[in-house]
This record gives structure tokens, C-alpha cells and sequence, in this order.
């Protein structure tokens, strides 16, 4: 009783020909240059039923004056802005507010070396949450100007961490971010520029390519590196999967 023909099956594939097939050139069938540029085109056009804003256009604009800015900047180091009393008044604000449990404090001798090194969260919290109440009870003239720009800095951040985006929060991101720096501008025309106000222009396409910045965050995977570290091994490197 034969049950698996092998002789047929071996018969039939070596009288078997080999069909070949034509590749089609690469310029006549797929023309990558054209398709990147396809692809820039669609990405940085603005949506139907929109502001009408070419994001990529606004964007470069924004950087290029950000950089004729930071160009005439004096290379001076900064003078301390903020004075030992309105350090004190940030550090009860931040000691004496209520916030939900699942918040961070950021800690109570902010602005001092001792306190260490400050983590993401703490500046989160900090510059939306604690900041905003502490500026109203800061002595400083032109108060009106700190508080507005202080405004803009919190729904900048805000906007920059939020887990959801769309066409119409990375356009506010941009006016509040440009409103703050035409505040420092023309309010602290002596406080130096930061390679970090000029990377917040980074953001914007950003989260028009790659979607929430919350998501791409490090610390993130910081946190899960802190988690696996506290996991008992037994000093068994080898066996690490078996033990945990």
C-alpha cells in the first residue's frame, strides 16, 4: 500500500520548469525619492476643516527666529531672578498645598543643592500645579507679565504631556509656547536663552509623527528598570527567569 507517492511527487517536481519572472526597474515602478516627498507633503499639510495652518512651515519659521534670538543673546552668566523671600514663599506653596495622594511633592528645600537632583514628575507637578499658586503671592513688579507668562509655560507643559493629541492641541502648544517666549522677550530681556526653550520647538512634530511625547517618555522605562532591580535573584544571574 503506497501512502505517500514518493516517487510520483519526486517525478513530477524535477520534470518541473522553472518560471522566471521580469523585475520591473526601480524608476519605473517605485520612485522612492518622489515617495518620501509624497509623504512630507501629506504629513505636514494642513487636514480639511482646520485652522488651515501648515504646521511644518510655522514650525521652521518659529525655529529660525529662535535661533537669530539665541544668536544675539549676551553669554553673560544670568543674575538669580527669583530672591531668598520668593524662594521661601515657593517652598511653603509647595509644603501647605493639598494635592491627591497619587501626585508629586516636589521636595520641601526646593531650589536648594540638598534637596537632589529634581525628577520629571516633580517638574510636572511643580510648574502646573504649585507654581501657578505661588506666582499671585510673589512680590515682583509687573506681576500681571509673570502671571500671564507663567500661564502660557503651564499649558504648554500641559499640553505637551497629556496622553492624547490632535491637529488643534499641537497648534495651541505652539501659540503658548511662542506667547511665553515673546513674554520673556520683552519682560527679562536680560535672562539668557536655554537649549531646552529652544527644543520645545522640537515637540510639535513630534507628536505629529510619532503621537503623545507621554508614551515616549524614558522615565517610563526607568520605572520598570527600578522594578526588575528590586526583584529577589539570589545573586543567581543565570537563573534569573526561573527565580522571578
Amino acid at each position: 500500500m503506497r501512502v505517500w507517492c514518493l516517487k510520483e511527487i519526486a517525478s513530477d517536481l524535477k520534470d518541473k520548469k522553472t518560471t522566471e519572472y521580469s523585475q520591473p526597474t526601480t524608476e519605473d515602478y517605485f520612485d522612492k525619492d518622489k515617495y518620501k516627498q509624497q509623504r512630507e507633503d501629506e504629513r505636514y499639510s494642513p487636514p480639511k476643516n482646520v485652522s488651515g495652518i501648515n504646521l511644518r512651515s510655522l514650525q521652521d519659521a518659529l525655529m529660525e527666529i529662535d535661533d537669530n534670538i539665541q544668536a544675539d543673546a549676551n553669554l553673560t552668566s544670568d543674575p538669580c531672578y527669583f530672591s531668598t523671600k520668593d524662594l521661601s514663599t515657593i517652598r511653603w506653596v509647595i509644603k501647605h498645598t493639598e494635592i491627591p495622594s497619587w501626585l508629586n511633592r516636589p521636595s520641601p528645600i526646593f531650589g536648594d543643592a540638598a534637596a537632589g537632583k529634581v525628577c520629571l514628575a516633580d517638574w510636572i507637578s511643580f510648574f502646573t500645579i504649585f507654581m501657578p499658586f505661588a506666582i499671585v503671592e510673589l512680590d515682583q513688579n509687573n506681576q500681571h507679565k509673570l502671571v500671564n507668562l507663567w500661564y502660557h509655560l503651564a499649558m504648554l507643559t500641559d499640553i505637551a504631556m497629556d496622553y492624547i493629541t490632535d491637529q488643534n492641541k499641537i497648534h495651541r502648544y505652539l501659540f503658548h509656547l511662542t506667547s511665553y517666549r515673546s513674554n520673556i522677550a520683552e519682560s527679562h530681556p536680560h535672562l539668557n536663552l536655554t537649549p531646552n526653550q529652544h527644543m520645545a520647538y522640537h515637540i510639535p512634530r513630534q507628536l505629529q509623527n510619532f503621537g503623545p511625547s507621554n508614551f515616549l517618555a524614558s522615565w517610563h522605562f526607568e520605572q520598570i528598570n527600578g522594578i526588575l532591580q528590586q526583584c529577589p535573584t539570589n545573586n543567581k544571574i543565570g537563573l534569573s527567569n526561573i527565580i522571578m
